[in-house]
């Protein structure tokens, strides 16, 4: 018999949403959606037009939580679902791509206590939500926060800093793409 931690990895591997721990109902709502209150998104999946750009490292998500003034997450909407090389298959716990679909999904369990704002742009598409109750009181949870740093070429003989943050946090992962400098052609 497999273990909880297993079988969620074969769902994962399968393809499946993890739509099992998911209490609120999936709405389609417009690219640029707000809501107010508090709750949790559980799920947020975007179906790519066929007729959108293929380049989807131009295009951009970005939410904002609690009416904050920056956005927290704030990155091209490729890296966001895990490659930074436009569609790739990508099937990991936190998010996915399955270009075959045109889909793109994240189940990161996202808090918020006042609201949420988000902003995909730079494509077409239908996004879909699922948001469900507020799962963590305030003080004891944290945003989900997504940024982007590029720099090409990488300064000769210094470190490539992709994360400068101050304060408390976990960092849950992160997406390097490196592109040869003289890359072969086919």
């Amino acid at each position: 018999e497999a273990s909880p931690l297993e079988e969620t990895f074969r769902r994962v591997l399968a393809g499946t949403a993890l739509e099992e721990d998911a209490t609120g109902e999936e709405q389609v709502v417009p690219l640029e959606y707000e809501q107010r209150g508090a709750g949790t998104i559980e799920s947020l999946r975007i179906l790519v037009a066929p007729d959108s750009p293929t380049e989807l490292h131009a295009a951009r998500i970005q939410i904002y939580w609690d009416e904050q003034a920056e956005p927290a997450v704030d990155c091209p909407l490729d890296m966001f679902f895990g490659s930074g090389l436009g569609w790739a298959t990508v099937r990991a716990l936190p998010f996915s791509m399955k270009p075959e679909e045109r889909e793109l999904s994240s189940r990161f369990l996202m808090p918020f206590w006042r609201g949420f704002r988000i902003v995909i742009s730079g494509i077409s598409g239908e996004l879909r939500l699922r948001v469900g109750p507020q799962r963590y009181r305030e003080r004891h949870a944290g945003y989900l926060h997504a940024s982007y740093a590029r720099e090409n070429p990488p300064l000769a003989g210094e470190d490539f800093q992709y994360l400068a943050r101050a304060g408390a946090g976990t960092l849950v992962g992160t997406v390097l793409t490196v592109t040869p400098a003289n890359a072969a052609t086919d």
